[in-house]
């Protein structure tokens, strides 16, 4: 799509060119930064502002036990492999030992 818009939430798009490497396409931000509000659109969103009171948390105390099945420990040692390929490569793992 090559059209152009008039609409004054469109980015202009340009193409960054770098020695040795292809171009890149580039979004001009800038012309969103000067996107004026609607006068009631503003108005609004300061009566929003205005009248926010954040609603206050309660803090209970109690203690969660979560009972397992058995006593094993769940604790998962960080590794780069996802979960489906673990089993594989421990599996591996134990028939070169």
């Amino acid at each position: 799509m090559n059209d152009l818009s008039n609409s004054e939430y469109a980015s202009s798009m340009t193409l960054v060119e770098i020695p040795g490497r292809d171009p890149r396409p580039r979004t001009d931000y800038r012309k969103l930064n000067e996107v004026q509000m609607f006068q009631e659109t503003r108005a609004e969103v300061k009566q929003l502002l205005s009248t926010y009171n954040p609603k206050k948390t309660k803090i209970a105390n109690m203690v969660l036990d979560i009972t397992l099945v058995d006593d094993e420990l769940i604790f998962h040692k960080p590794r780069r492999l996802p979960f489906a390929e673990r089993d594989i490569v421990d599996s591996q793992v134990k028939e070169w030992i």
